[in-house]
């Protein structure tokens, strides 16, 4: 029973995952925050460029809209983290973007979701 419990609670443990293919990078998105949380800031992003064997993994946070009173989060727009001195935005329709350090965009990239 005791091993049960703990198989248990390591797989329930992420919530949930989903991978953005796009044409230069793979990206396994892992929440780790519990069911029902609308903001999460513990998202696992292990990525890689494509064709490439080696993984990355960074920590994120979710992205939202604020609502009309400027602080409760409203609409999920993506994902957001960084890794290599650039941001990387993750739009919800599956588009990322990269940006670096002076606000110049890098790359943009429509993938599609697996799930």
């Amino acid at each position: 029973m005791k091993y049960l419990v703990i198989a248990l609670v390591i797989i329930s443990s992420v919530v949930s995952a989903e991978t953005l293919v796009t044409d230069n990078f793979i990206i396994q998105i892992e929440r780790e925050c519990e069911e029902g949380n609308v903001t999460c800031d513990t998202i696992r992003f292990i990525y890689s460029p494509v064709g490439c064997e080696q993984k990355h993994t960074v920590i994120g946070k979710t992205v939202h809209t604020k609502c009309a009173d400027g602080v409760t989060p409203c609409a999920f727009q993506g994902y957001e983290f960084l890794a290599d001195g650039a941001k990387f935005f993750i739009h919800n329709s599956g588009v990322l973007k990269v940006i670096d350090s002076e606000g110049n965009q890098l790359l943009v990239d429509k993938g599609k979701w697996q799930y």
